[in-house]
């Protein structure tokens, strides 16, 4: 089992992937099946939640439609 100080650095370099916009990276980070949300300042407080396989798919058609392999 991880502790504190373990905790602590992976939030640190979560927060510094996410502030330097390496989306893809922070990706990475976890399995295809994790599952995750994120509070809505625009939608009155309510939690969004996505999955990571479905963020990877999206990134991989993004990546491919800039490249003109659409």
């Amino acid at each position: 089992m991880a502790d504190l100080r373990e905790v602590e650095q992976f939030l640190f370099h979560e927060a510094a992937l996410l502030d330097n916009r390496k989306f893809d990276e922070w990706l990475e980070l976890y399995p295809d099946d994790a599952l995750y949300w994120v509070k809505s300042h625009c939608r009155g407080g309510i939690a969004l939640y996505s999955d990571v396989a479905e963020e990877k798919r999206k990134a991989v058609e993004a990546e491919g439609s800039t490249n003109g392999n659409s």
